[in-house]
Formats: C-alpha cells, sequence, structure tokens
C-alpha cells in the first residue's frame, strides 16, 4: 500500500478528531446542542470514506453489488461508534470529561448520527458508481 493511499485513509478521521478536540477546548458542544450530533454524523462519514479507500486499495477492481457495500461499510461505521462510545464512557468514569454521556437516549442518538453519516457516503459512492458504469455505456 502506498504511503498516499495510507494517508488518504487515516485523513478524515484524524481531521474529525483535530475538529472534535478544538470544539472541547471552545466549549462548543456544551453550547451548541446539535453540535454533537453533527460531530458524530461527520465521523461515520469519516470511517465510511476511510473504509471505501482501503477496501479500494485491497480489491482495486471488484465489481461488488451495492448491498455488499451498504452492509460492509455500515458495519465498520457500527464498529467505529461503538469504540468511540466506549471512550466516551471511559472517560466519564474517569471523571476527565463529565458532558460526554448524557444519557441512552443521546448515546442511540450518537449511533443513528454515526449511521446516517455512513449511509450517505454508500448512497453517494452508488450514484457515483451507476453514473460512470451508465457512461461508459453511452461511449460509442
Amino acid at each position: 500500500m502506498k504511503s498516499t493511499t495510507a494517508l488518504k485513509i487515516i485523513a478524515s478521521p484524524l481531521l474529525v478528531l483535530i475538529i472534535s478536540d478544538i470544539a472541547v477546548r471552545m466549549n462548543l458542544y456544551e453550547r451548541y446542542e446539535l453540535f454533537d450530533v453533527g460531530m458524530h454524523t461527520l465521523g461515520g462519514v469519516s470511517i465510511a470514506v476511510s473504509w471505501m479507500v482501503f477496501e479500494q486499495a485491497l480489491f482495486p477492481k471488484s465489481d461488488r453489488p451495492w448491498w455488499y457495500g451498504l452492509i460492509v461499510t455500515l458495519g465498520i461505521v457500527a464498529l467505529a461508534a461503538t469504540v468511540w462510545e466506549f471512550y466516551e464512557f471511559i472517560l466519564d468514569q474517569r471523571e476527565m470529561v463529565a458532558w460526554r454521556q448524557l444519557s441512552l437516549a443521546d448515546t442511540m442518538g450518537d449511533y443513528a448520527a454515526g449511521l446516517i453519516g455512513g449511509r450517505f457516503v454508500v448512497g453517494w459512492s452508488c450514484v457515483k458508481r451507476e453514473y460512470s458504469h451508465e457512461k461508459a455505456r453511452s461511449r460509442p
């Protein structure tokens, strides 16, 4: 795997982590209630994009059906969301940050936001792939 591919894989989740760290320092999560939802959606987008770049690097000529991408990508996003929620839980239990786990409903909303972000990326990828196939078929 090329170093540029590895950079593409880690770039978007790393950017989300940096934005999140800056937001914590600026109290954006406390000031704007919906900021948390947006960040979890962006996290789902970043994990889905990273997974798709990684998968493309592993299987460059794959022609899997759309539902395969949906299931696997959302599975990866769900796994990442679970790990993130455990991370937030541990921070709360260690009293390092007291606002991360507001309630069970908040946690479920965080999962849903991440999955919506991941689903958006899968949908966009399917449309893009279908458009490129259609364009290739219409060439003389």
